[in-house]
């Protein structure tokens, strides 16, 4: 850690003692040259701070103030920081060699007032689906809800590439932006708050691109992608974004179509279950988003964030 850091990477934990060590003897490789300082706090309660302690001293832990969500632990290390820039880093990830140098170096040659992020690979080093984020609109999600996906982006050139938002688990962007946008919308608990980061920033003129040369790989949902907590929060997320930036009637007609979308793969799992004598995963995610809507499509508020489970 030097005096005067160029980026100050911030980790929010969450019971996640057990990535820790991958993620943090990831960090200099993947800023060789790029001075940098690491912050941490834990929104859980598993003593991930003594963990992160034995690995590197030199990390700055902050004092936990219990599990106030990400959005809100994020604001409250990007109060201790003194980078120009500000990187956030989902505990669960590993940074492949010179991803923090390849996010600088596009961040030196354009615009401060552009957000940056990573691509998110595989163990095989294969792009995941959330490299690229799109936001919303009725006819993806109407699409969506019937398992189509956007085609996939052009990840083997070397210019960064511009996109409406880019992941959570790595993003970064400028000090100045960050203190402009007021950082992170607190009231989000968890999921969706880089998308609405990421709408006001572009809604403020700037720019969201994504460095195919800056890569990491994420373990997505902590090891169980179609854990119906994880399946939860994201869709009490997005509804709360919906709900948020749109209008009523447009926010409630997407709601719907994630409500559809919870209904078609509950369908699914119930057939695959029958026909294999035993509960299908989508059974397991789906069938409380699916015949307890109430549960997510109000999206948050201040005294129910945590209610969900």
């Amino acid at each position: 850690m030097t005096d005067r850091p160029d980026i100050s990477i911030l980790i929010v934990g969450f019971n996640s003692k057990r990535y820790l060590e991958a993620l943090i003897a990831s960090i200099s490789p993947a800023a060789p040259h790029t001075p940098h300082e690491v912050l941490f706090v834990n929104n859980g309660c598993d003593g991930s701070e003594r963990i992160v302690e034995e690995l590197d001293p030199s990390i700055h832990i902050l004092p936990s103030k219990g599990n106030v969500g990400f959005a809100a632990a994020n604001n409250y290390l990007a109060g201790s920081a003194r980078g120009q820039w500000l990187v956030l880093v989902n505990p669960d990830t590993e940074l492949e060699r010179g991803a923090l140098d390849a996010l600088m170096q596009s961040a030196r040659s354009i615009s401060s007032n552009t957000i940056l992020g990573g691509v998110a690979v595989d163990a095989n080093g294969e792009a995941l689906r959330q490299a690229q984020i799109r936001f919303p609109s009725l006819a993806t999600v109407a699409a969506g809800a019937f398992g189509w996906s956007p085609p996939a982006l052009d990840l083997q050139q070397q210019a960064a590439i511009q996109v409406d938002a880019v992941s959570g688990g790595f993003l970064m962007i400028a000090r100045e932006a960050w203190d402009r946008l007021g950082g992170m919308d607190a009231s989000f608990f968890l999921y969706a708050e880089e998308l609405d980061l990421c709408w006001r920033h572009r809604a403020a003129g700037g720019r969201v691109e994504l460095v195919p040369a800056s890569r990491f790989r994420h373990d997505v949902g902590s090891g169980d992608p179609h854990s119906p907590q994880r399946t939860l929060y994201s869709l009490r997320g997005i509804a709360h974004f919906y709900r948020k930036h749109h209008s009523v009637p447009y926010a409630w007609g997407l709601i719907a179509l994630h409500w559809l979308s919870c209904a078609t793969r509950l369908l699914a799992g119930g057939v695959a279950s029958a026909l294999g004598w035993k509960r299908h995963r989508l059974l397991r995610a789906f069938w409380r988003p699916a015949l307890c809507p109430w549960l997510w499509m109000s999206g948050y508020s201040p005294k129910s964030a945590k209610a969900v489970i």
